[in-house]
């Protein structure tokens, strides 16, 4: 049935001509996207207009939610700690290794956004143009389904196993990446250790959120996705996680939400803007990750783990310390 619904839609995707007026709206959807793509700032805070505006699309801030942790570590590649760790050779490469994904699930994810509040606005569903914001065959089927069924997490799920199919190729697999970075000593020490976790903080200081393990897996991915989803949308805290989610301006740095710390914040963070510049970013003509086929256990509800991490982000600092205090300068 999956292959037959592929199949289809191909085909007909083989056949369409956009009108004049389609043509426009396609046209205004890449401005729109390159508007807003700019740094990680602006991709976060796009992510959460728009789930204010279609709360429906829980993608939307699952996605702001995990942007913000990918400024949170640009910035923390500026404190001392890791200015003493790291080379500045590493220090950049690790920036981009954060940038890169962040940039292209936007482009990628934000035209589909903008094709579902125009047909939501004109309540005829436009999905037939995802090809001509080059979004995959997949979620063209993914976005229809929705249209009919409003099963609003059935969409979450999809959209996260686009999103990291997305990244696959172009930064998991790249040459660069897997060289300098994912086989890289300072890779597999915060493997190793579970030094690094996607954070949901709250306005009362608690932290929560699941360590990030086995980062160049594409199923423990999609995995930690699910369980960040459940976390935001399902878990008893999630009215907490929302609050601030929809409360706190996102600045990138570590302060927004180490301030509501009883003992106030732990990190020397700078916003990000202070510290980087936007980064011109070139992608190539984006090929479909979709090969007809998706493992049936990326639909299957994710086993959750400890997720209560106040405790262990303390001790992360104290290990991060440590090793500025004990390594020598500049790892690369």
């Amino acid at each position: 049935m999956i292959s037959k619904d592929f199949a289809l839609i191909k085909e007909k995707r083989r056949e369409l001509v956009p009108s004049f007026n389609e043509r426009q709206l396609i046209k205004n959807i890449h401005a729109e996207t390159n508007k807003q793509n700019v740094d990680n700032i602006s991709r976060t805070k796009a992510y959460l207009a728009f789930y204010k505006r279609h709360p429906e699309i829980e993608w939307a801030l699952l996605a702001s939610m995990v942007s913000r942790n990918a400024g949170w570590n640009m910035t923390d590649l500026q404190t001392h700690p890791f200015q003493r760790i790291l080379s500045d050779q590493l220090q950049t490469i690790l920036f981009h290794t954060y940038e890169r994904p962040n940039w292209l699930i936007f482009a990628d994810a934000y035209p589909q956004l903008l094709l579902y509040e125009h047909s939501k606005k004109s309540q005829v569903p436009m999905f037939h143009l995802l090809k001509w914001v080059h979004a995959s065959v997949f979620m063209e089927r993914e976005w229809n389904q929705f249209w009919l069924s409003g099963h609003r997490r059935l969409l979450c799920i999809g959209q996260i196993i686009n999103e990291q199919n997305v990244i696959e190729a172009p930064v998991i697999h790249h040459p660069f990446y897997h060289s300098t970075v994912f086989d890289n000593i300072w890779f597999y020490l915060q493997d190793m250790m579970r030094m690094n976790a996607v954070i949901f903080p709250t306005m009362t200081g608690d932290l929560y959120g699941f360590s990030v393990f086995h980062f160049s897996h594409l199923s423990k991915r999609i995995d930690l996705g699910k369980q960040l989803t459940w976390l935001l949308f399902a878990s008893p805290e999630c009215k907490q996680i929302k609050r601030f989610a929809l409360s706190v301006e996102p600045t990138g740095a570590r302060y927004d939400y180490e301030q509501f710390f009883d003992h106030g914040p732990l990190h020397d963070h700078l916003p990000l803007r202070n510290v980087y510049s936007p980064i011109h970013h070139k992608r190539l003509q984006p090929l479909d990750w979709f090969t007809g086929h998706i493992k049936s256990n990326w639909y299957q509800p994710p086993r959750i783990p400890k997720y209560i991490l106040s405790s262990w982000y303390n001790r992360k600092k104290q290990r991060i310390d440590h090793w500025s205090a004990h390594i020598p300068f500049g790892l690369s």
